[in-house]
C-alpha cells in the first residue's frame, strides 16, 4: 500500500515536472520569436569563373566651352594684284648637282639666307633624337655651327637683323622653350620659357616673336627680344573639347595653336583644328576667316 501512494507521488511528481517544462519552453518560444532567417548570395560567376563586379559609373566628362566670346567672321575683299612678271621656264638654265655635304643621317634645309650663297640647316644625331643647327655655305662648303637641340619639326629661323638662329629646344625640365643663337662661341639666349608647343612666328623685322604659351594656350602672346617686352593680345581663341571638334567633324584632339606673321607685320594668322583666325595687331582685333566644308570643317594644316 504504501508503495504504491509512494508510486503514484512520484509519477504525478513527474508528470508535473514534464508540464512545467514544457510550458516554461511554450513561454520562452512567444516571449522571444526566433529572428528571420537571411539568405546570402554569392555573386554570380562569369563565364572566366570571377564573380561579378558593381560597374562603376563613369562621372560625365566635362565640356569645355570656348574660352573665348564669339568672334565675327572676317569681312575680306578681293585685292587687285599686279602680276610680277616672270621669266619663261625655257630660260632657266640647271646645272649638274653636285655634292656640297655629305651626313651619316639626315639633313634638312630650314631656308635660305638673304645672301643667297648660305642655308639654314640641321642635321640629325646618328641613332639619336638631338640634331644640329649649322649654317652651310653652298659656294666653300663650310659649316658653321650655332646649336645643338632635341629634334622637333619646328624648322629654326634665322635673324637677319640679329646675326642670329631662333629655334624651339627641350629644356632638362622638359619644358618647351625658344632660344636664339649668335653662334656655338656664345651661350644662347632664352626668348621664351613656356611654350605651349613648337609652333611659333618671327615677324618680317626679327624683332617680335608671336607664340602661345602653356600657362594660356587660347591667347596669343608677343615678345619683342630688343626691348625686352613681352605682353598678351587682348583676345582669345577657342579652346574646344573633343564633343565640341566632333560637332564640326574633327576626329582629331585639340591642337595647339600656329602662328604665321604677315610680311606687313600688322597681322598675324592663328590656326589649328578649330579654325583659322585672323589677329589685327594695330586695332587688337580678332576675326574668323571661313575656310569653308567638304564633308566636314576644314581647317589649314600650315601657313605661310
Amino acid at each position: 500500500m504504501n508503495r504504491t501512494v509512494r508510486w503514484l507521488r512520484n509519477g504525478l511528481a513527474l508528470l508535473l515536472l514534464l508540464a512545467l517544462a514544457a510550458g516554461a519552453a511554450w513561454v520562452i518560444v512567444q516571449s522571444r520569436p526566433r529572428p528571420p532567417q537571411v539568405t546570402q548570395t554569392s555573386p554570380l560567376p562569369t563565364p572566366t569563373g570571377r564573380p561579378l563586379q558593381p560597374t562603376p559609373v563613369p562621372s560625365p566628362t566635362p565640356v569645355l566651352a570656348a574660352t573665348a566670346a564669339p568672334i565675327p567672321r572676317c569681312s575680306l575683299s578681293a585685292a587687285s594684284v599686279t602680276a610680277l612678271p616672270r621669266a619663261p621656264s625655257d630660260a632657266y638654265v640647271f646645272s649638274e648637282p653636285q655634292v656640297v655635304l655629305t651626313h651619316t643621317a639626315a639633313i634638312r634645309s630650314a631656308s635660305w639666307l638673304p645672301d643667297s650663297q648660305r642655308v639654314l640647316i640641321t642635321r640629325d644625331f646618328p641613332q639619336q633624337p638631338q640634331e644640329y643647327v649649322d649654317i652651310l655655305n653652298v659656294e666653300t662648303q663650310e659649316v658653321t655651327p650655332y646649336a645643338e637641340r632635341h629634334a622637333f619639326n619646328a624648322k629654326p629661323v634665322w635673324l637677319n637683323t640679329a646675326s642670329a638662329v631662333a629655334y624651339t629646344d627641350l629644356a632638362a625640365d622638359q619644358r618647351i622653350v625658344l632660344r636664339l643663337s649668335h653662334g656655338v662661341d656664345v651661350q644662347p639666349e632664352e626668348v621664351v620659357g613656356d611654350l605651349a608647343s613648337s609652333h611659333w612666328a618671327v615677324s618680317p623685322d626679327g624683332r617680335q616673336v608671336a607664340f602661345f604659351s602653356k600657362a594660356m594656350e587660347g591667347q596669343p602672346q608677343i615678345v619683342d627680344r630688343v626691348q625686352g617686352q613681352r605682353w598678351t593680345l587682348p583676345f582669345a581663341l577657342p579652346r574646344l573639347s573633343q564633343e565640341q571638334l566632333y560637332a564640326l567633324g574633327q576626329s582629331e584632339p585639340w591642337q595647339p595653336y600656329r602662328a604665321a606673321w604677315h610680311p606687313t607685320g600688322n597681322q598675324v594668322a592663328f590656326y589649328n583644328n578649330t579654325g583659322f583666325y585672323l589677329g589685327d595687331l594695330l586695332r587688337e582685333q580678332v576675326c574668323e576667316v571661313d575656310l569653308g566644308t567638304k564633308g566636314s570643317r576644314l581647317w589649314a594644316l600650315n601657313a605661310i
